[in-house]
């Protein structure tokens, strides 16, 4: 005889039960709870105590209402899967092992450990218990985020694996499938990017021959980058007239063009799914929406210093505009404050931010942190904390060592709101969505007005794959601080990742109108509503607001913007058209206008400028552009 066909519990991409003879189990096809329930003792695989079992999925009701639907959801479970097939203890419930029941997570990670990638691809069909909400506690979101973060892992881990054997077989179409898959869970992803890229070159150069009297069309290049730049600020939180602001390198997606716009003999290929090039093309948002915290220590304290009268200015330099003081009269009194003692850790780390806030890679921002960390032995716990957290950030790149002072820094100040921020925006960096959420909550529980912090946690749960959650997020963020026109940013970020550009590109104008005179939000929502037109394939309504964006920055004299944003309009000519000759013409044009011998060194747009000269054709002098970068 043949063993008796297993059920199976689906969990990745949705959440169904299939019976033995393959066919959806109706009587829990509606019940999202008890197949909630189900899925949490299939994937823990041992015993869990009632209590637990109370409290994640029923932990708002009264004591006995709730373990009396406890018990009502595991006889609902026996009926469907056999008498025997849930074994209860007094005060322990589980699964019985010999339940003829797979879960497709669980086969997940045993072909992850026997390194069967292509099995892994094929099993990963969407995050796990995607669409799936059902209340209980934060306990049971944080159990799912952290599965959901785990299995994306070993699909990434796959991608990477399975793409570099595809390119050394040289399987072009097979790799783009993979690396197009990859990319939409991590758009920012270096190695996703190259093997999307090469994949699609090598597709263009086989597929896309001269035909008779005819002429090949240009290769489509991959997605730029952008890298997240830890020293950002927010427009969250920043006021309308700001002098800092916030511009990542950050190119659109390959969308769908415009079938008006493709020159002849252009061969297009639509993205296999939307929603990665959208990620991707509105990273800049994603970018604009951290804000690091750390201008002022953690919590109240004596400052380290031989010299009382050095402490009184660190004080006042640190109250900034709060306490009327200008930027430019903090960089006076702390740099006295620096001559009275040389040796006071935190004046040298507090002028370092001054300067980070308008020129995160400025030398000088490095040397005063270095100077602050080599003064830093003798100075309190929570200075050295917040010392090492800066230098590591900045200087060094360290983010686990920054992750690391900045849990130390919580540990001596629990309370501080901002130092959980802080710690967010770091797990953020390295990836670790789940944590960088966990963290936003503590410091929202600490302080509910910081809109940076919302729209923080409202990215990390969409980062998370949680749409759901950030959907929460983001009705607790307009009830929190209404009107607030971040809000409207952080709907437009999470409407983008589910691929729904109307209701995106509706929250982008209602950032617009909600302050039509503040020319930096006009220059970040024009910037803005140009990504969202392009992914959606609306060339000609993209470089328009493109153009809005550009004489909004130069209105405020930020010439160095207005050349970035120049760059990206001209590198999405070539995605969107194909025009590499438009593109070398641009390229002059730009050049002469925005001479780079005007600009500083270090805000120089080098890698932009490089793109555009690789795609123009000018190979070498994108070369050198990347040598001085």
């Amino acid at each position: 005889m043949s063993p008796v066909p297993p059920f199976r519990l689906r969990t990745l991409g949705s959440l169904q039960l299939t019976g033995p003879d393959g066919s959806k189990e109706p009587s829990l096809a509606t019940r999202r709870r008890k197949l909630a329930l189900l899925t949490l003792l299939a994937v823990s695989g041992r015993p869990l105590s009632r209590d637990r079992l109370v409290n994640l999925f029923w932990g708002d009701h009264p004591e006995e209402r709730a373990r009396h639907s406890l018990s009502d959801a595991l006889s609902h479970l026996r009926r469907v899967l056999g008498p025997d097939a849930i074994t209860a203890r007094q005060a322990e419930v589980g699964l019985a092992e010999e339940l003829p029941l797979t879960v497709d997570l669980r086969e997940l990670a045993e072909a992850a450990r026997a390194r069967d990638w292509p099995r892994v691809l094929a099993l990963h069909e969407g995050p796990f218990l995607d669409g799936v909400y059902i209340g209980g506690s934060p306990d049971w979101e944080h159990w799912v985020l952290a599965q959901r973060t785990s299995a994306i892992r070993l699909f990434m881990t796959a991608c990477r694996a399975e793409g570099e054997r595809l390119e050394a077989a040289g399987e072009w179409t097979a790799l783009e499938r993979v690396a197009a898959r990859w990319l939409e869970v991590s758009p920012e992803d270096p190695a996703a990017v190259r093997l999307h890229g090469t994949a699609v070159a090598k597709l263009d150069a086989v597929q896309v021959a001269p035909a008779a009297g005819g002429h090949p069309s240009p290769p489509v290049p991959s997605r730029t980058v952008a890298p997240r730049d830890a020293t950002t600020r927010s427009t969250s939180d920043a006021t309308p007239d700001a002098t800092t602001d916030a511009h990542a390198p950050t190119g659109p997606a390959r969308p769908a063009p415009d079938a008006s716009a493709r020159p002849a003999g252009a061969r297009w290929r639509r993205p296999r799914r939307l929603a990665g090039a959208v990620l991707a093309a509105l990273a800049l948002m994603a970018v604009m929406a951290r804000r690091w915290h750390q201008m002022t220590p953690a919590a109240t304290f004596a400052y380290s210093t031989r010299s009382p009268e050095a402490r009184q200015l660190v004080e006042r330099a640190s109250a900034g505009g709060d306490g009327g003081v200008s930027r430019d009269e903090a960089i006076a009194l702390l740099t006295r404050a620096i001559a009275l003692d040389s040796g006071f850790a935190m004046a040298y780390r507090t002028l370092a931010l001054l300067h980070a806030g308008d020129r995160p890679g400025h030398p000088e921002v490095a040397r005063l942190l270095t100077r602050a960390a080599s003064v830093a032995s003798d100075v309190s716990p929570l200075e050295r904390a917040l010392v090492e957290s800066s230098y590591h950030l900045l200087v060094t790149g360290d983010l686990a060592r920054a992750a690391a002072a900045q849990r130390n820094l919580i540990r001596l100040a629990p309370h501080d709101g901002d130092a959980w921020h802080d710690l967010g925006m770091t797990y953020q960096y390295l990836g670790d969505e789940v944590r960088a959420a966990t963290a936003y909550r503590e410091a929202l529980a600490r302080d509910r007005s910081s809109a940076s912090t919302w729209a923080n946690l409202v990215d990390a749960l969409v980062g998370s794959g949680d749409q759901v959650g950030a959907q929460a997020a983001l009705d607790s963020m307009s009830r929190a601080i209404p009107g607030h026109p971040g809000i409207f940013l952080a709907g437009a970020r999470m409407h983008a990742a589910q691929t729904a550009l109307p209701e995106a590109e509706a929250q982008i104008r209602a950032y617009l109108a909600s302050r039509p005179d503040a020319p930096r939000q006009q220059g970040i929502g024009e910037m803005t509503l140009a990504r969202i037109h392009w992914a959606a394939g609306r060339v000609a309504d993209g470089d328009a607001a493109l153009d809005r964006a550009v004489a909004w920055q130069l209105g405020r004299g930020d010439t160095v913007a207005a050349l970035r944003e120049s760059l990206v309009k001209a590198v999405v000519g070539v995605w969107l058209r194909g025009d590499r000759d438009g593109a070398a013409a641009q390229l002059d044009a730009l050049r002469q206008r925005f001479p780079l011998e005007a600009i500083g060194p270090d805000d120089q747009p080098l890698p932009e400028l490089a793109t555009l000269q690789a795609l123009a054709g000018r190979v070498d002098a994108a070369a050198r552009t990347l040598a001085d970068h």
